[in-house]
């Protein structure tokens, strides 16, 4: 492993002496940069290929490394391929890998997507695609969408391929969804719980009930009356707006909140992933740059 401080001109060596030189897999904490995954073994079972000892983590930017996940203790591959991490809750952690073989593994060479949600110390095998033997090459989480992950597997048959839980998270939003109505039903004013309900509606791509739901939750709840929540309720009319498409909607609330006190500052709008949508429109990155603190700037 290696690493770059000048945009890739200068490499120094991170890793000299740990228990296996054969790394398969990176994977930096979006919410903590400091905090980086690897994955070792090489993720293919070629005759030249060399197995890894499991999973290890560094909190100081690659300056020391421990051993997070043993595959000999906790049964993860010993040829990791991909390391996810949610980009909404760090403990959630998701790695492929591959085994000895596609159908016949080994009893301790099992490949396939494993997860963990205590930040690596547990992991469970996922066994949705089989419960033999499968091998998981690839492994990413939407940006903006809760609960939503993509992944690529190799198993006997037709279920290899690129496989999407979407289902999943509409499950997810359609059961929220359910306990935001039933509060409403008793706090039918409650601008917050409106506030709520339409970024859910966003979510199940209900672009017109989201948006009315956070159009009256406004109303209901107005920063002028009440300048913590009012602004919390503008911000998430913002989303609402983003989740569905509506780059200028969405970026007219945001900078007049960024002018507000209460509004976002610059830590969530700069790593939280919900504003990706918006992330590239140039009035999020000058409205970025006038929040940045004075001690961030060179």
């Amino acid at each position: 492993m290696w690493q770059s401080e000048d945009a890739g001109r200068t490499w120094h060596a991170l890793w000299r002496d740990h228990e296996t030189l054969n790394i398969g897999s990176l994977a930096i904490d979006p919410k903590n940069p400091a905090v980086i995954y690897c994955g070792t073994g090489e993720a293919n079972l070629s005759v030249d290929s060399y197995a890894g000892v499991g999973i290890y983590r560094t909190d100081d930017g690659g300056e020391t490394w421990k051993l997070l996940a043993s595959s000999d203790e906790t049964g993860v591959p010993t040829r990791i391929g991909v390391i996810a991490i949610d980009p909404f809750d760090s403990k959630h952690l998701r790695i492929g890998g591959v085994g000895a073989n596609e159908s016949n593994a080994r009893p301790k060479d099992f490949g396939g997507m494993f997860a963990s949600h205590d930040g690596g110390a547990t992991w469970r095998r996922e066994s949705f695609v089989s419960r033999n033997n499968y091998w998981c090459h690839a492994i990413v989480f939407h940006p903006t969408k809760r609960r939503v992950l993509f992944a690529a597997f190799t198993e006997q048959g037709a279920k290899s391929g690129i496989w999407h839980d979407a289902q999943k998270t509409r499950n997810a939003f359609s059961a929220a969804r359910l306990k935001i109505e039933a509060k409403l039903h008793d706090q039918p004013d409650d601008g917050v719980l409106l506030a709520m309900l339409g970024l859910i509606d966003a979510g199940l791509s209900r672009k017109q009930e989201a948006i009315a739901e956070g159009l009256r939750a406004v109303e209901l709840r107005p920063i002028s009356n009440d300048a913590v929540d009012g602004a919390a309720v503008i911000g998430n009319l913002a989303m609402i707006y983003a989740w569905v498409g509506d780059v200028d909607s969405a970026m007219e609330r945001l900078v007049f909140l960024a002018k507000t006190p209460g509004g976002p500052d610059y830590g969530q709008l700069k790593l939280d992933p919900a504003w990706d949508a918006v992330r590239r429109d140039p009035r999020f990155a000058k409205m970025l740059d006038e929040l940045q603190p004075a001690s961030n700037r060179r």
